[in-house]
């Protein structure tokens, strides 16, 4: 058995984040006297529980849920190119923190085998120092989502419904949507029963919609496209939806890819990155090449057409993932591979 403590204090602002990370931190290791330290994604926090590891020495595991690297990246070319200075520095200031972290670090948790690629790649990590655990699913929470809820807010009684749910602060997020918008166009002139649902926040929300003013020249159609912004009962979309669309090009693992499969809606996604990782095609999921014309079109076409391959899909993934994403079976896979990262240091 072992006991865990979390320290996770409330923050506003780098400096503000780092100075109360440190001071619950260092409390904390003077309390509880830890084994072991782990962080949580790269950032502020993780730098100072690495700095606490080594001053203690303790040896330090690092969960990541996505290739870090890509994601500053793409943040410092933004804010460079916006002349946004203040979260330029914030970038780097941060990237600066997390190359010490990545130094010190004894192993790693990765969510995929995308993520420990993007580890191994950027570190000097070897694959013996690197982990893949899971993310575990609610199943509770996801199995027992309402559809008619979605449906009676946004009058689609009747209607089939297209998904997406994402996170709009990522722009490799909002580029899997905007490459995807004709075919999903082709997709709603094909069916005229279908409407096309994105539930999702963030800073690329207000782009999305002007570019689907932008490219959709027909306004009936443009109605049939809704984006809904953030949504504290997804559950109930997964429910409503016919088909989930996941189009992404920035994914070290997709949790909505999780969460629909286990509501039992069939998801089809690009092939690439966490995806890859996620879905074998034809058995839990159908994947495809975004860039390939009509792909996206055919995929889903084929999940509304053939209802026995529909619900086979739905079926297949839902038990796919019950079996893999058990918060036990997690629980316990994330136990021995701490045991064996860290076996050389306590």
């Amino acid at each position: 058995d072992r006991e865990i403590v979390m320290v996770s204090p409330e923050s506003d602002g780098l400096i503000d984040k780092f100075v109360k990370c440190a001071i619950a931190g260092q409390r904390t290791m003077r309390a509880e006297d830890p084994d072991i330290v782990i962080g949580d994604h790269a950032g502020i926090a993780s730098f100072v529980a690495v700095v606490l590891s080594t001053l203690y020495r303790r040896p330090f595991v690092l969960r990541l849920g996505g290739n870090i690297w890509k994601i500053n990246d793409e943040k410092f070319k933004e804010h460079r190119a916006e002349g946004e200075w203040k979260e330029l520095f914030a970038i780097v200031l941060i990237k600066t923190m997390n190359m010490f972290t990545f130094y010190r670090t004894d192993g790693y948790l990765a969510i995929s085998e995308t993520v420990k690629r993007a580890i191994v790649t950027n570190t000097r990590a070897s694959d013996e120092q690197v982990e893949v655990i899971g993310v575990p699913v609610d199943r509770s929470k996801f199995e027992d989502g309402d559809g008619t809820i979605v449906r009676s807010q946004h009058d689609l009684i009747g209607k089939q419904i297209l998904l997406t749910v994402t996170n709009l602060r990522f722009r490799g997020k909002f580029e899997g949507i905007s490459r995807s918008l004709d075919q999903i166009v082709e997709l709603l002139e094909q069916y005229d029963n279908l409407v096309y649902l994105v539930a999702g926040e963030g800073v690329y929300r207000k782009k999305l919609q002007r570019t689907i003013d932008a490219e959709v020249e027909d306004a009936l159609m443009r109605e049939r496209i809704k984006c809904v912004g953030f949504v504290d009962n997804v559950e109930d979309y997964y429910d409503a939806a016919d088909v989930m669309v996941y189009v992404s090009f920035n994914e070290g693992f997709g949790n909505i890819i999780q969460e629909a499969q286990v509501a039992g809606c069939p998801v089809v996604a690009n092939d690439a990155q966490g995806m890859s990782d996620q879905i074998a095609d034809g058995e839990n999921g159908l994947l495809i090449n975004i860039d390939t014309p009509g792909e996206l079109q055919t995929a889903v076409g084929r999940l509304l057409d053939d209802q026995e391959f529909h619900t086979k899909i739905g079926e297949q993934a839902r038990e796919h993932v019950i079996k893999i994403a058990d918060p036990i079976h997690i629980g316990n896979q994330m136990q021995t591979s701490i045991d064996r990262l860290t076996a050389g240091r306590r």
